[in-house]
């Protein structure tokens, strides 16, 4: 079973990007300032896990707010059907293993990042909403419509895209998650 289970329309998009927004929330909530942005050996801590998953949101927000004839003009139309959440999933790990993927440098926690929880936490409320907000201008027909390129991935149709964003913040959270257990 996997996140991406019995989500693939619009709906269900948005209640699954609700959902895990909420646990990130409600996860980082219970770590001190200390705990939450402390160095984890080579890894990211996690708050700049959260730090990159806004960077990555915003951008895929940003891709929601364009008319569906901007993005067909600049990369064309979707020519296959839109994959399953379990598709989504197995081409990202497999593109994770082969390639090491390491997120590009406009991706990637900054040194200037606020160290408060608070202003990391008002960050990703912000894009969250502007992510759901951009979503709702888009009907389900049309979420197949559009492609996309994703920098490890390829093309994407719009709704991949949404998939992905649920599964990639719960990658995340998952990461995020290790670390707390290695600071107990």
């Amino acid at each position: 079973m996997t996140i991406l289970d019995n989500i693939q329309t619009l709906p269900e998009i948005q209640k699954g990007l609700d959902q895990i927004d909420l646990e990130i929330l409600e996860f980082s909530g219970q770590f001190s300032e200390k705990t939450y942005f402390a160095p984890f050996g080579e890894k990211w801590s996690m708050a700049e896990n959260l730090e990159h998953l806004i960077l990555t949101n915003a951008a895929m927000a940003k891709t929601f707010s364009y008319p569906k004839e901007a993005l067909i003009a600049r990369f064309g139309k979707a020519e296959r059907p839109s994959f399953s959440g379990a598709e989504i999933i197995e081409k990202y790990l497999t593109a994770l293993e082969k390639t090491k993927i390491k997120a590009p440098p406009a991706y990637s926690p900054q040194p200037d990042t606020p160290q408060f929880k608070t202003a990391l936490f008002k960050m990703w409320i912000d894009v969250e909403s502007t992510f759901q907000n951009n979503l709702k201008k888009w009907s389900d027909k049309d979420l197949d419509v559009c492609r996309i390129p994703h920098p490890a991935m390829g093309n994407l149709n719009l709704r991949e895209l949404a998939l992905f964003a649920i599964y990639h913040t719960s990658h995340h959270l998952k990461a995020m998650k290790k670390i707390a257990a290695a600071n107990v």
